[in-house]
């Protein structure tokens, strides 16, 4: 993982460097500050499948690629990006949109386009040659400025899968699916000419985002006690049988994954000088386990040692 942040330079180099990093890693942008608060910004970048994923934490500041930046960098790329928080906004070819949590908006790299940033933002943002998305899409054109909503059904697949890919990297994990770029281009290539009504449904990919977004949700929900299969269903909008055939297809169950999770981090924390002071027992209850001997028996099971031994293996003690 690569991280780019204004935090290496003095303040007052902070605006001018940032300015270059976006050109260097992005395209030729025009970022203009909002406020006089300190100018903090980071890009934490990986590679998925050769192609550059990023993950943008952006201070205040409004961003512009009009004619003279794209003559600088006229490249056929497309940009998805997912918001994930703050108050941010884009306009490309129409009105101003205000991006809401989970939204994901399509940009041209060779149209103009303004990225609204006023609220600082956090965004992961995949850089990809256009013809990837355009060669499955009937109407590419009307992608130029789209956005999927992140309420709805294929929003939040496409919100989980997203996520997903991003915490693989993090954990320089095998995506594991070779596929899976192709799934993520067809569910948003479906999404967009489905509001025209002359769209397929992409039935693997769909199966392939239903299951990576119930492994983005166990991720961030693992630690809930109640946590159920039933639950995980819900969530991500499929009936339970239908999940449980998706994550049987891939050699997994709902509960078996969810107690993996678990019992991962617990493992972690175990390992981790900062969490030293809190019990065996009070890590896995934290961690969403409801009885201390199963989550013993699961973890022996799961790392061939005790959770003692594996904490004074790590720790020294």
């Amino acid at each position: 993982m690569r991280v780019l942040s204004t935090d290496t330079v003095p303040s007052h180099e902070a605006f001018a460097y940032w300015r270059d990093v976006l050109a260097q890693h992005f395209v030729h942008l025009r970022p203009e500050r909002v406020g006089l608060d300190p100018f903090c910004c980071t890009i934490e970048a990986q590679q998925l499948e050769g192609h550059s994923f990023s993950r943008v934490h952006a201070a205040p500041q409004r961003v512009y690629r009009a004619m003279r930046e794209i003559s600088r960098s006229p490249y056929d790329l497309v940009f998805l990006n997912l918001h994930l928080h703050g108050g941010g906004s884009y306009r490309q070819e129409e009105d101003e949109l205000v991006l809401n949590p989970g939204d994901l908006f399509i940009l041209d790299a060779v149209r103009p386009f303004e990225l609204g940033c006023e609220g600082g933002v956090t965004q992961i943002s995949l850089k990809i040659p256009r013809h990837l998305l355009w060669e499955r899409m009937r109407h590419p054109e009307r992608t130029r400025g789209a956005r999927i909503r992140g309420a709805s059904h294929i929003g939040k697949l496409l919100n989980g899968y997203i996520k997903t890919l991003w915490r693989q990297g993090e954990a320089e994990q095998d995506a594991g699916n070779p596929q899976a770029m192709d799934h993520l281009f067809s569910l948003v290539a479906y999404e967009v000419d489905r509001r025209y009504g002359d769209a397929g449904l992409p039935r693997r990919a769909m199966r392939a985002g239903i299951y990576a977004c119930a492994v983005s949700h166990i991720g961030e929900a693992h630690r809930t006690p109640g946590l159920t299969p039933r639950g995980v269903a819900h969530a991500v909008g499929t009936s339970l049988r239908t999940l449980q055939d998706i994550f049987a297809e891939r050699g997994d169950a709902i509960s078996r994954h969810i107690q993996n999770r678990r019992i991962a981090t617990v493992a972690r924390w175990l390992a981790d000088p900062a969490m030293r002071e809190q019990t065996i027992g009070e890590l896995a209850f934290m961690a969403g386990f409801c009885e201390l001997s199963h989550f013993t028996h699961a973890f022996v099971r799961t790392y061939k040692e005790t959770p003692g031994g594996w904490r004074r293996r790590h720790l020294g003690k």
